[in-house]
């Protein structure tokens, strides 16, 4: 395996609404910005093998691939992987119960193949970073959407739409 970043942050959210915001393919956009466009392609609701496609830009390229939900247990993991020629990646997000809201783990994993191989050191430092902006832009629009006194109510439709 060439790519293995695992990042984390906490949320002050309950897990069931932090775990329902990530796993909406609209809303990946609003909080992951080198996703350019994801849209849900199969019917139903979010499930093990829910299809998908997702449009990235990344070093400047245009990658477009297909993605399936490998790994779904609601309020805890959803496993996204995506697939572009050769190359696959799999973003594992899990969520857990903390004093005080939530922990976010994103793993992501994959395996590339040609200059993309040869950088692999490179590539992980990059998808490190990339990934923690992530996740504390996620942070921002999840806590920013709920009062501080009502962090049990319901996030908003709009918020990342």
């Amino acid at each position: 395996m060439d790519l293995s970043v695992t990042s984390e942050i906490e949320i002050a959210l309950p897990p069931d609404q932090v775990f329902d915001y990530i796993s909406k393919f609209e809303n990946i956009t609003a909080w992951a910005p080198i996703v350019v466009h994801a849209e849900q392609t199969s019917t139903g609701p979010i499930q093990t093998d829910t299809t998908g496609r997702i449009e990235m830009r990344f070093l400047g390229k245009t990658i477009r691939g297909d993605t399936v939900i490998t790994d779904f247990d609601p309020n805890h993991v959803i496993t996204f992987h995506t697939t572009q020629g050769s190359m696959w990646v799999d973003i594992r997000g899990t969520v857990e119960p903390v004093d005080g809201g939530t922990r976010y783990t994103q793993t992501a994993s994959g395996e590339s193949h040609g200059l993309f191989r040869l950088a692999t050191p490179l590539l992980n430092s990059l998808v490190r970073q990339q990934q923690d902006g992530n996740l504390r832009l996620l942070k921002a629009i999840l806590e920013s959407s709920v009062p501080a006194s009502a962090a049990e109510t319901d996030i908003p439709a709009e918020v990342g739409q």
